[in-house]
């Protein structure tokens, strides 16, 4: 797996097309030269952002994971491609509201990439 952190603090106009392009770049160099397709890994692009994205105001999600899905079946293309974005001013509403509640897999991410192996639930 590999996994890519970003930070922003003002929001830019271009953010979408960032995430993508920072999820292409890493994916690319994934396979080496002579390698097979199947031993791509799954990629991973977190965005911490300390602003609210437009199309997400509304929503009260302090973290949303995105993934390439058909529109109407809604099933998964492939998993080897996730975005995941934490908006930073809903954490704090949630954390002055006493409804935060960790951010799950997101953690989870955080320890296997630290410690290695699972973490037995401990996330969850």
């Amino acid at each position: 797996m590999f996994l890519f952190l970003k930070t922003y603090k003002k929001y830019a106009k271009s953010i979408k097309k960032r995430l993508l392009d920072y999820w292409a770049k890493l994916y690319r160099t994934n396979i080496k030269k002579g390698k097979q397709y199947g031993d791509l890994r799954k990629t991973i692009v977190i965005l911490i952002a300390n602003f609210e994205l437009e199309q997400l105001k509304s929503k009260k999600l302090y973290q949303t994971r995105w993934k390439i899905m058909e529109e109407k079946l809604k099933i998964e293309l492939t998993d080897l491609l996730e975005i995941d974005i934490i908006e930073l001013p809903k954490v704090k509403r949630a954390l002055e509201n006493k409804r935060f509640k960790g951010f799950g897999r997101m953690d989870e991410l955080f320890y296997q990439s630290k410690f290695g192996g699972k973490s037995n639930g401990r996330f969850r």
